[in-house]
């Protein structure tokens, strides 16, 4: 409810604290179109992120993490 909520009144929404794949799921099935927690990476230091964020462009396409399908574990 609280999605569907937030995304009608235009609001972008992530869910936080996302541990397991049952979560993910859970809020992909709800519409959620942003999520993230342990569950895709531990906490990263500020200079290893722009590494880390290369390796989810491939060529044009991102790979989007839990938005889209089976979610893309690193």
């Amino acid at each position: 409810a609280i999605v569907d909520m937030a995304l009608g009144l235009g609001f972008d929404v992530v869910a936080e604290g996302v541990e397991d794949e049952a979560q993910a799921d859970f809020l992909r099935q709800l519409g959620c179109p942003y999520v993230q927690g342990f569950y895709f990476s531990r906490p990263v230091e500020a200079d290893k992120i722009p590494a880390m964020m290369g390796k989810l462009f491939v060529g044009d396409e991102t790979i989007v993490m839990a938005s889209v399908g089976k979610s893309q574990r690193r």
